[in-house]
């Protein structure tokens, strides 16, 4: 363990040292322009013009990809209370399938983006395996979550395809109990982190160790080789789970017609990691997208709330990401549903009761900021990524859920 760790500290270090020389060659090659003197250096007017130019490219590029984000999602049918619910009894595993397939091309994408020396492959890993979490705040912030998912039968970015289907009611409340964890956690941020931080095991790493970097120590090959084998360990798990319990497994919905194979649908979504990275140095996560939404609805009152609520107004992109998803399937949802008669508009989940909505919300959010990420930041991106303490949020997220379940059903 002593010898992957050294490993991986130094790998760690030489890829910083690689990003950071690549970015010193950016800025050397863009120092010139073709409406300036190629001797001279790049005036203002133009160093404006590109960074405008760059941040039109990331926005259009995250709307792109938060609208397929959201289709997804919706033809995926996972967006509903009733399927995402009896995934936790196992009756239905259509989120299952969703889930394993998204991993298993987000794992075998990233793996081969570890190859190339791009700035922003680089901004991203480099942001994703940043060390802070414990392990104790992982698991515990997991089972809060599945709890959370369980009882609002919704996840940080499901929630936006089922405002888009029209739960407006029920799903308003599950957003403002949502917006409320988030102002929890950031007011009592420093009284948290003593718990946040409490069992990191790998702390005063410069990043977080991997099943490879645990395995084999953490070189290019064994980081690449190690995902491309998971990967298609997923595959055939995902391809078991799809043949053991086709369609919507025991529960029957008969008011959805057309859904779209769960497993293509996870695959898209996992897909997605690609433009993220190459364009806008992010991967696909969704629960920061409220502290965004909190920033911006707080604005009104900034001279007398805590500077610390909108230090996440720099960062709005992961706002217009799940917004961009939710206005798509507003149109998509009602156009399918007038058309085709392929689902009900407005979607409204009578099982669901407004304390569900609302603890679930709080339980869902809080539970992601304190296991340091949500379904897709861990599930999709953090397992993508072979990170150990994923793996485990992943396991407590799935634990809190059945044994919410369980409960609700049975007590």
């Amino acid at each position: 363990m002593k010898k992957a760790a050294q490993a991986h500290r130094s790998s760690g270090a030489a890829r910083d040292g690689e990003m950071n020389a690549l970015i010193r060659k950016d800025s050397s090659i863009s120092s010139s322009c073709v409406l300036c003197s190629p001797t001279e250096n790049t005036c203002s007017d133009c160093q404006l013009s590109l960074q405008r130019m760059s941040s039109a490219v990331r926005t259009a590029v995250t709307i792109a990809v938060g609208c397929i984000f959201g289709i997804a999602i919706y033809k995926s049918s996972v967006y509903r209370v009733d399927i995402l619910r009896a995934q936790f009894s196992f009756r239905c595993n259509v989120m299952l399938k969703v889930f394993l397939s998204g991993t298993a091309v987000s794992t075998m994408v990233l793996a081969i983006l570890h190859r190339i020396s791009d700035p922003n492959v680089l901004k991203a890993e480099t942001g994703a395996l940043k060390n802070r979490f414990g392990a104790p705040a992982v698991i515990l912030g997991g089972m809060c979550l599945g709890t959370g998912m369980f009882l609002s039968g919704a996840c940080p970015g499901t929630l936006a395809a089922q405002l888009g289907s029209g739960n407006i009611a029920k799903g308003s409340v599950t957003l403002l109990g949502a917006l409320t964890a988030v102002a929890f956690v950031t007011l009592f941020d420093k009284r948290l982190r003593t718990f946040v931080e409490w069992g990191n095991f790998t702390k005063g790493h410069p990043n977080r160790l991997t099943v490879s970097g645990m395995l084999y120590g953490d070189s290019d090959d064994a980081r690449v080789n190690t995902g491309v084998i998971l990967a298609m360990v997923l595959a055939l798990v995902v391809g078991l789970v799809d043949f053991l319990s086709p369609g919507f497994g025991e529960l029957q919905p008969t008011d959805v017609i057309g859904q779209w194979n769960p497993i293509v649908c996870g695959i898209i979504i996992g897909s997605l990691q690609l433009p993220l990275m190459l364009v806008c140095g992010s991967t696909v996560g969704s629960s920061g997208a409220y502290s965004v939404l909190l920033g911006c609805l707080a604005l009104p009152c900034r001279k007398i709330l805590p500077a610390k609520i909108f230090d996440s107004l720099n960062s709005p992109l992961q706002l217009v990401y799940l917004a961009s998803a939710a206005l798509v399937v507003l149109v998509a949802a009602h156009e399918f549903s007038n058309r085709l008669r392929t689902a009900p508009f407005p979607y409204a989940p009578e099982e669901l009761q407004l304390w569900q909505s609302y603890v679930g919300g709080f339980l869902a959010l809080f539970g992601s900021r304190l296991a340091g990420g949500c379904t897709s930041g861990h599930g999709i991106s953090g397992a993508g990524y072979l990170r150990v303490k994923s793996y485990l949020a992943v396991a407590s997220m799935f634990g809190g859920g059945c044994l919410t379940a369980y409960i609700m059903q049975h007590v």
